[in-house]
């Protein structure tokens, strides 16, 4: 019978060829894209993205939020710069107070951790609020830390900055830092 067969030279062969990545999908090019930039990071070199990141810079400069998020998002990830979070909370701090639901998220994750940004998990949840209610993902997983850190008449206290209008938005206290003109 077919089931009893044993060949361990046969099995042998089955298993390499279960291993081996002949018959594997390709990479898609986002994750050939990553992959790249990873051993970039791990081999410490430098990524050449000096066009994109001055078209990125400048449509932030002219206040598009989604682009200043994305800046802030080059900066906490190291993406072709240093790694800034103080740079990365500006930016996001720009675009939040400009509505970007993401930002706002990518803010209020800032203050709960601390990075780039003294820590406040006041401050924090309401950002997280008003991204959630602007539509973000991003907010979401950082909203039970966000309420477990805090008391209950704190969570009431962003609850209702939340609910206040922008312009009485909670501002961080991140310090200003000037943005490296030579990107490399």
């Amino acid at each position: 019978m077919m089931d009893q067969h044993e060949d361990p030279k046969f099995e042998q062969w089955l298993n390499d060829a279960a291993r081996s990545s002949y018959h594997s999908p390709l990479p898609t090019p986002r994750e050939e894209m990553w992959k790249r930039i990873e051993a970039a990071r791990r081999s410490k070199r430098v990524i050449e993205i000096r066009p994109w990141m001055r078209w990125a810079l400048a449509a932030a400069e002219q206040g598009i939020p989604a682009a200043m998020t994305r800046v802030g998002m080059i900066y906490h990830n190291a993406i072709g710069v240093e790694r800034d979070p103080g740079v990365a909370v500006m930016w996001w701090e720009k675009a939040a107070l400009r509505k970007d639901a993401d930002a706002q998220a990518m803010l209020g994750a800032a203050c709960l951790l601390g990075a780039g940004v003294a820590q406040d998990g006041i401050v924090a949840l309401a950002w997280l609020l008003r991204a959630k209610a602007g539509g973000s993902a991003l907010a979401e997983p950082f909203i039970a830390s966000a309420r477990a850190s805090l008391s209950g008449e704190a969570i009431a206290e962003a609850e209702r900055r939340a609910a206040a209008p922008l312009a009485d938005a909670p501002t961080t206290e991140a310090p200003a830092r000037p943005i490296p003109e030579r990107v490399s």
